[in-house]
């Protein structure tokens, strides 16, 4: 729980996304601290009375807060561009502000416990995005740091990179005084309480190196979040990832690598993937022409008219040729607002129990058949339908 005291505030400038019912982020990964175990990545609402748990590649809201427990890893891209490394023991909180200077909407993490790991490219982010501790105000305009809610209170903050006007991470107070600025190599720890400690490294690549190897090594380590936030000197620039459109029954899967999958009864560890979202699967065919033989899933259900409830059972008829099925369950019929990601080897695929009852209200579903390292099959396509929630 976060400590009663005078908030401080980190700024990430991002681009527009107004409206506490849009998505503004999206679930990229979510690893265990110890190979072999689950991990499961929560997520409260403000309505909830308890967290639930959430899939890879399910987008967040306005209000959502995410919690990992010490045996897990996650990390977030906002949809504007900005990706996010959670840590173990690590809650978080996204929420909106409207009162700052230019006018513009302000959507803000909080950092209750635990630490984060930022990365943003300034030139790709138009909309501020703070950070918010227990210990002060933080304003970064396109960098890479750490920041870390510590015991006795304190917020440490280390940058490692800032291109921006800037120079590095701003520090405010909550009346928007600027007491400091944490440059790339500063080791920054402070509170309104008393003078902030500041050291500096003049060798920042070891500097970012030794810091998140201390703090960040199972994500440094992972070869998943490898490719997320890169390698120890590498810089990356992260834009806005391109979603395919979904407005047919069938859809051509046959572009572009697929996702690793994580579900929350099974992992498939899928070696030198690449990591990309699941809306990057394919496109779809406005005129599929009729196969000679069935080469989609046919019969989807839950579909037609009928109201479903909170806890659906998917099924579908199942094809040979392939070794399982990954199913994405979305608001849209393009399926860029996703709520779940699962895998199975066969039909049916229930809606897991342990997740947030679906609400009231239209939902869309495809199934996709992969092989084994969870790839679209050559010949093989996805089916999508949709169905009602009473």
């Amino acid at each position: 729980m976060m400590r009663s005291s005078t908030l401080v505030f980190l700024c990430l400038f991002l681009g527009s996304h107004a409206g506490a019912e849009e998505a503004v982020l999206r679930v990229q990964s979510i690893r265990p601290t110890t190979p072999g175990k689950i991990a499961v990545l929560q997520q409260r609402r403000g309505s909830d009375s308890k967290a639930y748990p959430v899939s890879e590649n399910s987008t967040g809201y306005v209000k959502d807060h995410y919690l990992t427990d010490p045996n897990t890893l996650a990390a977030l891209e906002f949809l504007i561009g900005g990706r996010v490394g959670i840590n173990s023991n690590t809650e978080i909180e996204v929420v909106n502000e409207r009162s700052v200077a230019d006018g513009a909407p302000v959507k803000r993490v909080i950092l209750s416990s635990g630490s984060v790991w930022v990365k943003a490219d300034g030139k790709t982010l138009k909309q501020p995005l703070e950070i918010q501790t227990n210990g002060g105000v933080m304003g970064i305009k396109g960098t890479e740091f750490t920041a870390e809610v510590q015991s006795d209170g304190r917020t440490r903050v280390c940058c490692f990179e800032s291109n921006s006007q800037l120079g590095g991470v701003e520090i405010r107070d909550p009346s928007g005084a600027v007491l400091g600025v944490a440059r790339p190599g500063d080791d920054y720890q402070f509170d309104l309480r008393s003078a902030p400690v500041v050291q500096h490294y003049d060798d920042i690549q070891r500097f970012r190196s030794e810091t998140l190897h201390r703090s960040f090594d199972l994500m440094l380590n992972n070869p998943m979040f490898q490719q997320f936030f890169g390698e120890a000197g590498e810089h990356l620039a992260f834009g806005v990832n391109t979603a395919y459109q979904a407005t047919n029954m069938v859809a051509d899967l046959q572009n572009g690598p697929l996702a690793p999958v994580m579900g929350l009864s099974q992992q498939v560890q899928t070696k030198g993937a690449s990591l990309q979202t699941l809306i990057d699967w394919g496109q779809s065919l406005e005129n599929p022409p009729p196969p000679a033989a069935a080469n989609f899933p046919q019969a989807l259900g839950p579909d037609g008219p009928q109201p479903a409830g909170p806890y659906p059972s998917f099924r579908w008829t199942g094809l040979s040729g392939c070794s399982g099925y990954v199913v994405m369950l979305g608001r849209d019929s393009q399926l860029q607002d996703l709520v779940y990601t699962g895998r199975a080897a066969r039909p049916p695929l229930a809606y897991p129990a342990a997740m947030r009852p679906l609400e009231p209200g239209t939902y869309h579903w495809r199934v996709i058949p992969v092989d084994e390292r969870n790839q679209p099959i050559s010949g093989l396509r996805g089916a999508q339908a949709s169905f009602s929630v009473r």
